[in-house]
């Protein structure tokens, strides 16, 4: 069978509320959402609890949904990408946005290839350990193509804080991995 008229079949059967095809697609796309959600989260709980808001919303707006079966990945992410910024939103009213700097991106460029050095579960673990604002900035940034002034308008700050979340998202992810490297050949020796 098409795995683009599976999907199409699995959204038809969603749409008439059938548990069977909302499990069925929960369960065909958990992994790949809880990755997204996990690099937005402070914690794996906040993970779960922003994957299930998430996919309640999927399931409330099914209907919503007029692409195709391939499409429905990037729908269902979008959804997610959504509903842990709302979260990060509501917890965010008690801080402050405001960073007054101005930066050099090409100045303070941090390269990144970290991906080649440690896995994608230590990654996550490093993110998650980013500041609230600096770990949104920086998953909307490299994660979803945000732009700075995509991100500004989305989490209510100037475009220059957008700037600076990011600069010190990789300053301390850089500073992580440094200290890992380090511990690491101390004791290969």
């Amino acid at each position: 069978m098409n795995p683009g008229n599976e999907l199409k079949d699995l959204v038809r059967l969603c749409r008439e509320n059938n548990s069977t095809a909302q499990e069925k697609l929960y369960k065909s796309f958990y992994g790949v959402m809880m990755n997204v959600c996990l690099r937005y989260a402070k914690n794996p709980e906040d993970a779960v609890e922003i994957l299930n808001t998430g996919f309640l919303k999927v399931f409330q707006n099914i209907d919503k949904y007029v692409g195709e079966g391939e499409q429905l990945f990037s729908w269902i992410r979008k959804i997610m990408v959504n509903t842990a910024l709302d979260k990060i939103r509501f917890e965010k009213n008690r801080y402050s946005n405001t960073v007054p700097l101005n930066i050099n991106n090409d100045a303070n460029y941090i390269e990144n290839d970290a991906l080649s050095h440690f896995g994608e579960e230590d990654l996550i673990r490093m993110i998650q350990c980013l500041p609230p604002s600096s770990r949104t900035v920086f998953n909307m940034y490299v994660f979803e193509d945000y732009s700075h002034k995509e991100i500004a308008e989305a989490l209510n700050m100037t475009v220059s804080t957008s700037q600076w979340h990011l600069l010190n998202a990789r300053r301390i992810l850089m500073k992580q991995i440094t200290n890992i490297n380090h511990k690491e050949s101390v004791i290969n020796g």
